[in-house]
């Protein structure tokens, strides 16, 4: 049996009904109730197990001011019943102020016994009465479970099992939750979470216990797409390892690469990926056109320099290698932006422009005074006994970059445009993923290392290293407040034409605010 939850006038409504032989028939639910009072002859703790009688399923109303309105049954011996007649002899408990029974057990019943019922659970007075009568009258277990996304599946599902154990005609789901509760239980826990559900086209869940889920998902229809590819960095750990989630949204195809994210959207090798915010400017300055969607965690770059450069300030006049000073060259375009934060014109730095230059290698050797470096390269460098100095800046530990997004998840606008649900999908699973993983994520970064991601099995510990430098409250980062904190700095140092303003109309936060809204950690 299934319950589905669906708003009447603002209010959800919670129904059951008797569940049909058809498999194509649309059911709601199964209760099973306790049996009657022994009779003459029975020990206690039997139960009569005569046949049901013809008005055993008749229906209960809550009427207008009195509550539980209880049909009266017949207490005549059931035909085929040798065990005779019921008897009073059960103890009842007092009628409630209207003078109407607080609780009946039914005259007869089976071992079993399926019941119409309709319940609101959600409005006081009269029908409150009504759900805790049935309360009183049902042992039950309820189990909310998530089913899987895609094509023919319906987003959420509830099944109610009756008697003492948990009945499932389907494998469990993630974010599934279960609880055998008493009457008592299910009147504080179940019926009050069902009266304070936010009423939508479907309910995420209604559940006693555990954490709410997706609104949204009851709306969401399958991708238009069952392929995806995403690029990442070392420290994406909810992107690389998200795996999982995105098979279960309904993508079949996941292709992940290492590659830089606007090279390989531009060439067509990726749908989706984590960009740093020049990258993602140059997109939208000269292409391919590209869409921000949200964010993901602050960065790990870092700037190290030589003994006695004691900050970023102490730069002025040193010597940097750079392959380029342009956007879209990371190590110059971060470089000149952390100068001109702290009031450094980058025209006071001795940058040296080399094309087939190793920085790395230079700073190392001792000919360069500093160097910037970021993921694995961030994670390698910490350890390489050939480091003598010292980290001077960290995007993860300095304000006020620290409180920005280092990098924007972008699309290409074309396929997010092609592809909106498939694109929140795989949002959804990004953003579940982050909220899923620890602090150590050496089983994300296994899952690269043997995808032969950044270095492969040879470079699993920076992998690990560089996934486990950032946090991932991805909902505490405002991209928009990002573009307006990096687009003015590159702006002033020459490296960006396009406004503020014309930027942030490349960013569409739709999916982010959803899914901040819809998704509990």
């Amino acid at each position: 049996m299934k319950f589905y939850v669906a708003p009447i006038q603002g209010l959800p409504r919670l129904v059951t009904a008797l569940e049909p032989r058809s498999e194509s028939a649309r059911y709601c639910g199964r209760l099973s109730r306790r049996g009657p009072a022994p009779g003459p002859g029975m020990g206690v703790g039997q139960r009569n197990a005569g046949t049901l009688h013809p008005q055993a399923n008749r229906e209960r109303r809550a009427r207008s001011g009195r509550g539980l309105q209880q049909l009266q049954r017949s207490r005549r011996a059931i035909p085929g019943n040798d065990r005779g007649a019921r008897t009073d002899a059960y103890p009842r408990p007092k009628s409630d102020r209207t003078g109407n029974p607080a609780w009946r057990r039914p005259d007869v019943t089976s071992r079993r016994r399926h019941v119409n019922k309709l319940v609101f659970l959600t409005r006081n007075g009269d029908q409150a009465k009504a759900a805790r009568a049935l309360g009183f009258e049902v042992r039950w277990a309820l189990r909310a479970a998530r089913s899987r996304p895609g094509p023919g599946h319906p987003a959420w599902q509830l099944t109610l099992a009756g008697g003492r154990g948990h009945a499932h005609d389907r494998p469990a789901f993630l974010g599934e939750v279960s609880s055998m509760d008493t009457r008592r239980e299910f009147l504080r826990r179940g019926v009050g979470a069902a009266a304070v559900l936010t009423a939508g086209p479907f309910l995420a869940a209604c559940a006693p216990t555990g954490s709410s889920a997706p609104t949204a998902t009851a709306t969401l229809g399958p991708p238009e797409t069952t392929t995806i590819k995403l690029t990442a960095g070392a420290c994406d750990s909810a992107i690389f390892g998200a795996e999982k989630f995105l098979r279960e949204e309904g993508f079949t195809d996941v292709q992940f690469s290492d590659a830089a994210t606007l090279t390989a959207i531009t060439a067509g090798n990726a749908n989706i990926g984590n960009a740093f915010p020049h990258a993602f400017f140059a997109g939208v300055e000269g292409g391919p056109k590209v869409v921000a969607l949200g964010g993901l965690h602050t960065g790990c770059n870092e700037i190290w320099a030589k003994q006695g450069i004691a900050s970023v300030k102490d730069l002025k006049g040193k010597t940097i290698t750079v392959t380029a000073k342009v956007l879209t060259n990371l190590n110059y375009a971060w470089l000149a932006m952390v100068a001109k934060q702290v009031g450094i014109d980058p025209k006071e730095v001795n940058f040296v422009v080399q094309a087939d230059a190793n920085p790395l290698q230079l700073y190392l050797d001792g000919k360069d005074d500093a160097i910037f470096v970021a993921t694995t390269a961030a994670a390698a460098l910490k350890t390489n006994p050939a480091n003598k100095g010292k980290m001077i800046f960290s995007q993860v530990n300095d304000e006020p970059w620290k409180s920005n997004n280092c990098c924007f998840i972008i699309a290409s606008d074309s396929w997010y445009r092609a592809n909106p649900i498939a694109a929140k999908r795989a949002m959804r699973a990004i953003y579940r993923t982050a909220d899923t993983l620890t602090a150590d994520r050496s089983d994300a970064a296994k899952i690269a290392a043997d995808k032969g991601l950044f270095g492969g099995t040879p470079a699993l510990a920076n992998i690990k290293e560089a996934a486990n430098m950032v946090p991932l409250d991805w909902r505490s980062y405002d991209i928009e407040k990002a573009v307006r904190f990096y687009a003015p700095l590159l702006t002033d140092v020459g490296l960006l034409k396009t406004s503020t303003d014309d930027l942030l109309k490349a960013v569409d936060l739709k999916i982010f605010k959803e899914l901040s809204t819809e998704l509990k950690k």
